[in-house]
């Protein structure tokens, strides 16, 4: 017996569907945007603090507003850097 393929679709508004291709191509150039953006020019530091300066402050109830930690920053980018590998199958 033959496997029935069945395509898949992301769908954020029903008139306008995603085809599962386009948002694996487009989580791809995320990725390798953002190992790009790390690989670059900048100091890796200089880079996690411009965007904890450029990030809304938390604010904790009854407490001031506190950055984002650069901790928090780093895991993100990470996670950006590894989307690609973690979500879409080679072929």
């Amino acid at each position: 017996m033959s496997k029935k393929k069945t395509i898949v679709e992301v769908v954020q508004d029903p008139e306008n569907k995603i085809a599962v291709q386009v948002l694996a191509a487009d989580i791809q150039r995320i990725s390798a945007g953002i190992k790009a953006l790390r690989r670059g020019d900048l100091a890796d530091d200089t880079l996690l603090l411009l965007i904890q300066h450029a990030a809304p402050a938390n604010k904790r109830s009854g407490q001031m507003y506190k950055p984002i930690s650069l901790y928090t920053i780093k895991m993100v980018l990470a996670g950006l850097e590894n989307l690609a590998a973690t979500h879409v199958k080679r072929k």
